[in-house]
Parts: C-alpha cells; sequence; structure tokens
C-alpha cells in the first residue's frame, strides 16, 4: 500500500507551497501527487523528488475525476493529505461576466473540490487530513466578487459537515478549512492595479506561515483556521454585525 499526498492547483501559489513543504519535510510520503492544468509547472516540481507524480488535469471536467477513479483501481493507495487548492476568482460587476466565467469558477471553485473528496474518499483512512482552501470572502457577500464570495461560502459549509459526519461515523478522519486574506500569489498579486482601495490596503499574508500552521492544526483535529490577526478579528466582526452594515464598507471594483 502507497501512502500518498494529493495537492490540486499545485503549479502555484499555495498548492506549490505545500507540495514544496511535502518534498521537504515528508519522508513517510511514497508518492506526492500534483495535479493542475500546466504540464511545465508539474514538471518542474517532479524534477526535485522522484516521489513527485504530475498529473496534467482540468478539473473543471467531469472526465479528469473518472480519469482518477481509473488510476486509483490500478494499485492499493492510502490517502494521507488532500489539499484542495485549484480555484479561480474572477473580479467585476455580476451582470458583467460571460456565462463561461460563471460555469467554469462554479466548476472549478465548486464542484472540483466537491468531486476530488468524492472520487479520494474511499481511500481515506483514520488519520488522513483533508484540508479545503476557502477565503476570508466566505465570511461576507462582497460586491465585485460575487460568485467567488459565494463559492468561498460553500466550502466552509462543505467542510464543517464532512468533518461532522467523519465525528459521527467515527471515521477518524480531519477536514480543515482554511482563509486566507490577501497573498501574493499568480491569482492576486500584490501588484495589481484592480484592486480596490480597500484591499490594497489589507494585510498580505506569509505563505510558509500558513502552510506549516494548517498542517499542524489540521492533525490536530481542528476546524478552521483563519491567518493573521487582522483577518481573525474580520471574521468575528463579520460574525457580529449585521450584513447590510457591512456589504457596502467591502467590495471591489466593479
Amino acid at each position: 500500500m502507497k501512502n500518498i499526498a494529493i495537492i490540486t492547483g499545485a503549479s502555484s501559489g499555495l498548492g506549490r507551497a505545500y507540495a514544496l513543504k511535502f518534498i521537504k519535510d515528508c519522508k513517510d510520503l511514497d508518492e506526492i501527487w500534483v495535479i493542475a492544468r500546466r504540464t511545465k509547472k508539474l514538471d518542474e516540481l517532479a524534477a526535485l523528488d522522484s516521489r513527485v507524480v504530475g498529473i496534467t488535469l482540468d478539473l473543471s471536467l467531469s472526465k479528469s475525476f473518472e480519469y482518477l477513479a481509473q488510476r486509483f483501481s490500478q494499485k492499493t493507495y492510502n490517502i494521507k493529505y488532500l489539499i484542495n487548492c485549484a480555484g479561480v476568482e474572477y473580479n467585476g460587476s455580476f451582470r458583467m461576466m460571460t456565462k463561461e466565467k460563471i460555469d467554469y469558477l462554479i466548476d472549478l471553485n465548486i464542484k472540483a473540490t466537491t468531486k476530488m473528496i468524492s472520487t479520494c474518499q474511499i481511500y481515506f483512512a483514520k488519520g488522513t487530513n483533508v484540508i479545503n482552501i476557502s477565503s476570508i470572502t466566505g465570511f461576507l457577500p462582497i460586491a465585485g466578487l460575487a460568485v467567488y464570495s459565494a463559492s468561498k461560502s460553500y466550502i466552509s459549509f462543505l467542510t464543517r459537515a464532512l468533518r461532522e459526519e467523519s465525528k459521527i461515523n467515527h471515521k477518524g478522519i480531519n477536514y480543515l478549512c482554511v482563509y486566507p486574506g490577501n497573498m501574493n500569489t499568480e491569482m492576486n498579486k500584490k501588484d495589481d492595479p484592480s484592486h480596490s482601495k480597500i484591499v490594497q490596503r489589507l494585510p498580505w499574508l506569509n505563505i510558509d506561515k500558513i502552510i506549516n500552521k494548517s498542517l499542524e492544526l489540521v492533525k490536530k483535529g481542528k476546524a478552521n483556521y483563519t491567518p493573521g490577526l487582522f483577518y481573525k478579528n474580520f471574521r468575528l466582526i463579520a460574525k457580529i454585525l449585521p450584513n447590510a452594515w457591512l456589504i457596502p464598507l467591502f467590495k471591489v471594483k466593479l
């Protein structure tokens, strides 16, 4: 039986950082599966460690999960980590979003995470750690990020429900939802001129700290992790104050 980690969205940002962390520190893993659309980026990771298995897939497509199910059937696997980082963000007014963009965001941000867990769950065992990446935008509806913030709220609800099911069924599977704020990644570049003034003023997080702390917390069976004091306070405020007060204050450019 092979002990493996699976990371989606592994070509950049948080996904790539998780892959590098596993390569460096998780010597008990037999294989590290990195999944993304860009083969070249996956090849770069594979060149760092012979345990890395690059799998080029577009997780917005149902056939990708059929491929994964078929690949799982070839050997016996124990999934020690499933890290769901794949996602996309589109800024701007909902009325200006094309149907194609809406479909793609929902397929990747919502359906892909759900289908990954569904496809992988028969290879989970006691102690399996699942980390789903949400966002602080999941705490509050964000004008200008309507579909994106709704998708991240879905990830939060899904993770909490699956965690509770695992407790009820005594499966011993750990589910952690991570709610990052601003990170300097390919999807959210610090110098992007499209950021609103509020977004530009928000703190930028250290990605390595997020990786290390989230892995620590998921192993302890924790449910949620919001990095950074500012964003922890934002989450508290979003719980306490009416949404109607906050929504006008937090929006991106329309």
